[in-house]
């Protein structure tokens, strides 16, 4: 487990099985998953300072974060990212309960 992955287990008190990609594999994980959603977590203001190639934002701190989380296709493969992983790590608990492949 890499220092942040702990570091966001610890801040959201997680002890889920959320799956995770390093970030040095991530390039390989969206090759095998082809048609995957990359899911940028963090806030509107970071996403426009620049963001991975063919995210989409979906800011976890919003208010309407699960509703809108709730509207995405549930089968197809996703992965989740923001600056140190606390935000990701709790959009993947969010979207596991949602269905949500990840």
């Amino acid at each position: 487990m890499s220092f942040f992955q702990d570091l966001a287990r610890r801040l959201t008190g997680s002890d889920d099985d959320v799956p995770t990609v390093a970030p040095a594999a991530l390039a390989d994980w969206l090759a095998a998953h082809p048609g995957a959603r990359v899911l940028d977590v963090r806030t509107a203001d970071e996403f426009a300072a620049g963001h991975l190639r063919g995210a989409r934002l979906l800011d976890v701190q919003a208010d309407d974060f699960a509703e809108r989380a709730a509207t995405l296709d549930r089968a197809v493969p996703t992965v989740v990212y923001c600056r140190s992983g606390v935000r990701s790590a709790r959009a993947g608990r969010i979207l596991q309960e949602l269905g949500v492949a990840t």
